[in-house]
């Protein structure tokens, strides 16, 4: 109801009169299709600070896979591209809201990792199941590559993803 008052104020008021834009932004409201959740509310203005401080205009470059990362996973190239979806969306994040960009590349790495780890167990299991020495002795193998690669101290002192996230702090 507030919105409504403030919006019926600014149109009431007189071009060189009307007030700032951020109070222009609550006028955007109304024209949305739905009411907003506070969180949807909170990243709607976030996304319009974002705009007005020229963040948005950011580079829009694929951020580098930690090389250290690349020679582990050299064997599984399908594992190395869905690293790099993970890091992309990630940037994505950063662009849109800067907060601590390099610790969410990093979050968004270890996630996907676990998920490396999760899939490797379940293909020991299935091998297992199976019976068959060989997919045994593959799937424990490919098991042990993923927790290595999940080790963070052997990829998080990679400077080139750390000069990548630092372009995005505010």
């Amino acid at each position: 109801m507030r919105i409504r008052s403030y919006r019926s104020d600014y149109e009431a008021a007189p071009e060189g009169h009307r007030p700032s834009p951020a109070w222009q932004m609550a006028f955007v409201y109304d024209r949305l299709a739905s009411p907003l959740t506070h969180a949807e509310s909170r990243a709607y203005w976030m996304q319009s600070l974002i705009q007005q401080e020229g963040f948005a205009d950011m580079p829009q470059s694929s951020p580098p896979l930690p090389g250290k990362l690349r020679e582990i996973l050299k064997d599984y190239p399908e594992h190395i591209e869905r690293l790099q979806e993970a890091l992309n969306r990630s940037a994505e994040r950063s662009r849109q809201v800067s907060l601590m960009p390099f610790d969410d590349a990093i979050s968004a790495l270890e996630g996907r990792l676990a998920t490396f780890i999760i899939e490797a167990r379940d293909e020991l299991a299935s091998a297992e199941a199976s019976g068959d020495a060989r997919a045994i002795a593959d799937a424990a193998e490919k098991e042990r590559l993923m927790l290595r690669a999940r080790l963070q101290r052997q990829w998080i002192g990679d400077e080139s993803i750390q000069a990548y996230f630092q372009g995005f702090e505010p």
